[in-house]
């Protein structure tokens, strides 16, 4: 079958600067597809794209299929009718993104009254559900409850409950678990885990947490400088990645070879270059131990190196086979 989603050749800037270069990937139905990488290497701005929401940016090429609907080629009213309904997003930093001003309910409300032109009434009862659906104590109470008397496990499922009312056909989960404690973390996880169960909604997972993938995602999307360095299955990924960024980052994990073999935890060497002034070549050359002169002069395409799993590298690493 056909992906639900498919992001073909993405290229978007701010002010002429591209944060997403060249991205390509594909969301099936009911499929938990994690994007990991370092702040700034162009995740959140893939899921901006998708619903159109990157102003003062631009999306510059490419194409995002809903099914065989480009979501490009619509006009905003028309976008605006899959947002929240066909596609939903949960925001980073719940305080934030929640209206200090409006109330839980309305907020939660909000998507009911646009999209499914429910009554006042049969929307409060619908959000009442939502809200006990993902785990919100007392949320009959909590309803007319405002964003900074709730905790920020509680903020979190507000935004899930929001995103989920319309019960789209993807969600975009930015760094949902993001300063929370570890134990709000595994709830949160598992609750996504368990309405995409019920529901069959494809599942978007942006994150620098690798640790919250391995618990979660089904394949996962490696990403660097607005690139994707790696795609694979998630299994794959842990056992051999292929791309010498995705092996670093697992090494720096608490949990990570180097740490098993009692040593400390090494770091990535360097910076993460600036997209205003990229090198030559392959993006990862001045941090990479396997860089040579071909790096430093040619850009690696993203190609296959099995069936099911892409790497962005002259030199992938052999185990990855």
């Amino acid at each position: 079958m056909p992906p639900l989603l498919s992001i073909e050749n993405l290229v978007t800037s701010y002010g002429g600067v591209r944060a997403v270069d060249d991205v390509s990937l594909a969301v099936d139905k009911q499929a938990r597809l994690g994007i990991v990488g370092e702040s700034g290497c162009g995740k959140t701005t893939v899921a901006l794209s998708v619903l159109r929401l990157v102003s003062p940016g631009r999306i510059d090429s490419g194409r995002i299929l809903l099914q065989d609907r480009d979501l490009l080629g619509l006009t905003e009213r028309e976008m605006c009718a899959v947002r929240g309904q066909r596609i939903s997003m949960v925001f980073q930093e719940p305080m934030s993104s929640l209206n200090p001003v409006h109330t839980i309910g309305a907020q939660v409300t909000e998507a009911l009254t646009i999209h499914k032109k429910m009554s006042r009434r049969a929307a409060r009862e619908r959000a009442v559900a939502m809200l006990e659906r993902v785990g919100m104590p007392s949320a009959g109470s909590r309803f007319d409850a405002w964003p900074h008397q709730l905790s920020g496990g509680m903020r979190q499922r507000v935004m899930i409950a929001m995103a989920l009312i319309c019960e789209p056909e993807v969600l975009l989960a930015d760094e949902p678990t993001t300063a929370l404690d570890v134990t709000i973390q595994a709830q949160i996880l598992e609750l996504l885990g368990g309405i995409q169960e019920q529901t069959g909604t494809a599942i978007v997972l942006i994150t620098h947490d690798l640790a919250v993938l391995a618990d979660f995602a089904q394949r996962v999307v490696v990403m660097y400088a607005g690139q994707i360095v790696e795609e694979a299955p998630v299994g794959a990924l842990f056992a051999s990645p292929a791309h010498p960024y995705a092996r670093a980052l697992l090494d720096s994990l608490p949990a990570g070879p180097s740490a098993a073999e009692g040593g400390r935890l090494p770091t990535i060497p360097g910076r993460v270059p600036d997209l205003r002034a990229l090198p030559v070549g392959c993006r990862f050359q001045e941090r990479c131990s396997f860089a040579d002169e071909t790096c430093r002069t040619q850009m690696p395409q993203l190609e296959s190196i099995a069936s099911d799993r892409r790497v962005r590298c002259f030199h992938p690493l052999r185990s990855a086979s």
